[in-house]
């Protein structure tokens, strides 16, 4: 016994066994008050199920003859419950030319016609990516593709000039432009940055494989505007240009 306060006389008395725990004191009267007693050395079950432990008091000083009061006391021991949880790593990317918000359901569209081509005149049109992940080291999006081509004749791609009529160009950027009036600047709670390259407003660029944007952490929504601009010279042959786009967006998990 380690510990008793209350009625303090008492001892474990020679009579207690391995699973009894018998008290004793002088036969002395004693006011009822709480009492409190504690135990070292005690093994408590371990296995599941329910256990009862009975209390009672004698008159006698070795727990003989009748108890004058008996109680009881009752605890059970349960399987653990385990919680675990799983967050899956996820990537979410989609292009358009259009999107709605930050809701890549909404995306829409993935043909931009720029007309009729002029000397006079840039034509332009503009695509949307959006992008998001949980990867601890962000993501990349690269641009893949060629240049405007209609069977050998091509428009000359641009390395990061200004738009100029009457010069052959093709190039991009993700910034907002005035000159000419097309696309926006990057949108969204994230990160995500443009790369260097195609983030300077009226300055174009087209270089397949290059890095477009990126984010270095896990990143919440980001929306990239892609604008495009088209200038012909006076001595591009004639026919239908196409170009196609491809946008690759890795996580780096």
């Amino acid at each position: 016994m380690t510990d008793q306060s209350g009625i303090t006389d008492f001892n474990i008395s020679s009579n207690s066994t391995v699973n009894d725990i018998v008290l004793t004191r002088p036969s002395t009267s004693v006011s009822a008050i709480p009492v409190s007693y504690a135990f070292s050395q005690v093994v408590n079950p371990s296995n599941d199920g329910s256990y009862y432990t009975r209390i009672t008091t004698y008159p006698t000083t070795d727990a003989s003859g009748t108890p004058t009061d008996i109680g009881g006391l009752a605890f059970a021991i349960n399987k653990a419950i385990n919680v675990s949880a799983e967050v899956p790593p996820y990537l979410l990317f989609c292009t358009g030319v259009t999107i709605s918000g930050f809701d890549c359901s909404s995306a829409s569209g993935n043909y931009i016609d720029f007309g009729q081509l002029t000397t006079d005149h840039t034509s332009a049109g503009v695509t949307q990516l959006l992008a998001a992940t949980n990867a601890q080291s962000g993501y990349n999006i690269h641009l893949g593709g060629t240049t405007l081509t209609s069977g050998n004749n091509i428009i000359t791609p641009l390395s990061g000039q200004t738009s100029q009529p009457g010069q052959s160009q093709f190039g991009l950027n993700l910034r907002a432009n005035t000159v000419p009036n097309v696309g926006q600047d990057v949108q969204g709670s994230g990160t995500g940055a443009v790369a260097s390259g195609y983030n300077v407003s009226d300055h174009y660029r087209f270089n397949a494989n290059d890095l477009l944007a990126s984010s270095n952490t896990a990143d919440d929504w980001r929306k990239y505007t892609v604008s495009y601009i088209v200038n012909i010279n006076k001595d591009q042959p004639g026919g239908v240009y196409v170009a196609t786009m491809t946008y690759v967006c890795l996580a780096n998990f």
